[in-house]
């Protein structure tokens, strides 16, 4: 991830590897807690402090997004300042451990919400446009009789 000067702590709040991919370098970020939720006390992800937006974003607990701010989630990664001369260090964002439940639906269902079993959504796209459909003047259209 290149030279920087100031770097911190990035905790993998989960049990599972997570990836960040930063400027095309791919970081993986090991678990920090094991899978019954205990903290691994030997395990320290330091990284570039400019990295810190790219890793909460492409690490979110799908669900979790506000419905009226979808910038508010929950992230699986966690960030710690470390300390400075005079500082101590501080948890930026929570560290603790994440419980990922994968049975929990993360989505309504649209045939739940309607109470209709047969329930689907219809995707319409647009058409690939045509040289013909752009009215400019010199274009003939297929029923142009010249």
């Amino acid at each position: 991830m290149g030279i920087f000067q100031e770097m911190c702590e990035f905790v993998n709040r989960t049990s599972k590897p997570l990836e960040i991919i930063y400027d095309g370098q791919r970081t993986t970020l090991p678990p920090n807690y094991d899978e019954q939720g205990n903290k691994l006390e030997d395990v320290h992800t330091m990284l570039p402090v400019i990295v810190i937006p790219y890793a909460l974003n492409q690490n979110v607990l799908m669900g979790s997004e506000d419905a009226v701010d979808p910038s508010d989630f929950v992230s699986k990664v966690g960030i710690v300042k470390q300390a400075g001369k005079k500082g101590r260090s501080h948890s930026w964002h929570d560290c603790s451990f994440l419980v990922e439940n994968p049975d929990e639906l993360t989505r309504v269902r649209l045939a739940d919400v309607l109470e209709d079993p047969n329930a689907k959504i219809q995707i319409r796209g647009k058409a690939i446009p045509r040289a013909v459909d752009a009215g400019l003047p010199g274009m003939t259209t297929p029923f142009d009789p010249r």
